[in-house]
């Protein structure tokens, strides 16, 4: 059982999740770039049908996603993200839904939506679950998947390293790019479009893939 599989299984983790993650000048720049990144990735899929956000949490790119021309479906393992995603689409509900699901084993059938966003998740999880996952996801999609990883920028790593002289924790391993599209290509996909959040500030790439 890893751990994020339980983490977000929790009320008031739920409810602070986004002030946790983005706050701050810098915490809503990366928010604010990582949108924006997506939004160029969408209108490349020509943003029509039906979209899988998963894990979608609080909703964060629900809006994007459906401004952008896409149904959308909030799929996650836990109530409480989902309870906080439908606090921010009051009114919209012609053009969402929410439903528990795990995303190693997803209730849909093959090719059966359009597109799959699936961002801040697939590195948190081990390997060998990795692999099923998206494999998962390959069959699921008719044809595109939007995924982001984090993948080893030296200039991060040096910052990593004057941080560890003043007692930061270690961070979690970053897989370098040609393992990242080794890893897709195993498992069925391969990669369309790769942006870099940034090259100098973020060790983040998101990447377009089509089966």
């Amino acid at each position: 059982m890893y751990h994020v599989r339980q983490l977000y299984q929790n009320k008031s983790y739920a409810a602070g999740y986004e002030k946790t993650r983005f706050q701050g000048i810098y915490g809503r720049f990366r928010n604010w770039n990582t949108k924006r990144i997506i939004s160029k990735l969408i209108r490349l899929t020509g943003g029509k049908g039906i979209a899988l956000d998963i894990p979608c949490g609080t909703g964060r790119l629900s809006h994007l996603i459906l401004t952008n021309g896409y149904k959308w479906i909030g799929g996650d393992i836990s109530l409480e993200m989902m309870a906080e995603s439908r606090k921010r689409l009051d009114g919209l509900e012609d053009s969402f839904w929410n439903i528990r699901l795990d995303a190693e084993a997803m209730a849909f059938k093959d090719n059966s939506i359009d597109c799959i966003f699936s961002i801040r998740f697939i590195y948190h999880i081990p390997v060998e679950i990795r692999y099923r996952m998206l494999q998962e996801m390959r069959r699921v999609t008719k044809k595109w998947l939007i995924i982001d990883y984090n993948y080893p920028n030296r200039f991060k790593k040096m910052a990593r390293g004057i941080g560890s002289l003043f007692g930061e924790r270690p961070t979690k391993r970053r897989i370098p790019l040609q393992e990242i599209s080794r890893e897709l290509r195993e498992s069925g996909l391969n990669i369309y479009k790769a942006v870099p959040a940034s090259r100098l500030f973020s060790d983040n790439v998101l990447l377009l893939c089509h089966k």
